[in-house]
């Protein structure tokens, strides 16, 4: 239970299913129009606060597919 984004038990939040298929429907949709790739030489590193995250966010390059 270290990454709990919707809560748990009996508190946990009503809307998780729905948020998480419009997530996935959201990301099917860009990766079949963008191409994405990290920025070459960043060093991406994780950061521990309430949810997990990357420290320095995760710069990239978009690129539309032809």
């Amino acid at each position: 239970m270290a990454y709990a984004p919707f809560g748990g038990g009996v508190r946990r939040c009503i809307g998780e299913h729905m948020a998480l298929n419009e997530a996935t429907i959201i990301l099917a949709m860009l990766l079949k129009r963008f191409e994405f790739s990290v920025v070459p030489g960043i060093e991406i590193t994780d950061e521990w606060t309430l949810t997990l995250r990357t420290k320095n966010g995760m710069p990239m390059y978009c690129r539309a597919r032809e």
